[in-house]
């Protein structure tokens, strides 16, 4: 006599452990199904868009790495919406896996925003009044605040504390801080100065007295030209 032995998914379910693993692979499946729809999906799609249009700007700004960072923002984002539905908000798991995934969204938007600016540094050298501009060290130092302000994001959710209170504490350490970062702020100001005052472009010869400089400029940064 052959005997068939059937699933009992009622009894299976009431089992806590189980119901533990189905629900945590459910959300590995769904982060997996969304990912896959965004690179096969989205990307292919603004990007055959964008390439049917006659301006240039648009194919600068959604770049491959700006595409790639949005794929890789989007499914942690429906994976916070659903995650309430798929585990209590008392659960441990629910409490690491919130927590996990803030970290991620935050780190990719960090990276998003750094990309963003360079997208953004390509579009204006394609600009005829502006591919001469000092504008590198100008946009290098907004990568640097978007960076800063992701690693208080990330810290004020790891220790889980409100970013504001973490702002508070570090405008006591603000001399620290300035001096730090004193190249890259005075390189900022002296980039915003050059700019306005059209002072230097790339392409112009500087030859200085001590010798230590003589040649064409190609390119200016935060601290070097």
């Amino acid at each position: 006599m052959i005997q068939h032995s059937f699933i009992d998914f009622n009894e299976l379910w009431s089992n806590s452990e189980a119901r533990l693993a189905i629900l945590i692979t459910s959300a590995i499946v769904l982060f997996y199904i969304c990912d896959i729809i965004c690179r096969k999906g989205i990307i292919p799609a603004v990007k055959k868009i964008t390439s049917k249009t006659t301006s240039k700007w648009d194919d600068i700004l959604f770049n491959n790495d700006v595409l790639i960072n949005i794929s890789r923002l989007i499914p942690p984002i429906v994976l916070k919406v659903i995650l309430p539905y798929l585990f209590s908000e008392s659960h441990t798991v629910f409490f690491w896996a919130d927590k996990v995934i803030d970290i991620y969204i935050a780190a990719t938007a960090t990276r998003l925003a750094c990309a963003i600016f360079n997208s953004l540094y390509d579009i204006s050298n394609e600009n005829q009044r502006m591919k001469n501009r000092t504008l590198k060290g100008v946009f290098e130092m907004f990568k640097i605040i978007a960076l800063c302000i992701g690693a208080i994001i990330i810290i004020s959710i790891v220790i889980d504390k409100n970013p504001a209170n973490i702002l508070t504490g570090l405008g006591a350490m603000a001399a620290v801080l300035m001096l730090v970062f004193r190249d890259a702020i005075v390189g900022f100001v002296s980039g915003v100065q050059l700019t306005m005052n059209d002072m230097v472009r790339i392409g112009d010869w500087i030859t200085l007295k001590d010798g230590s400089a003589d040649g064409v400029v190609t390119e200016m940064t935060i601290n070097t030209v």
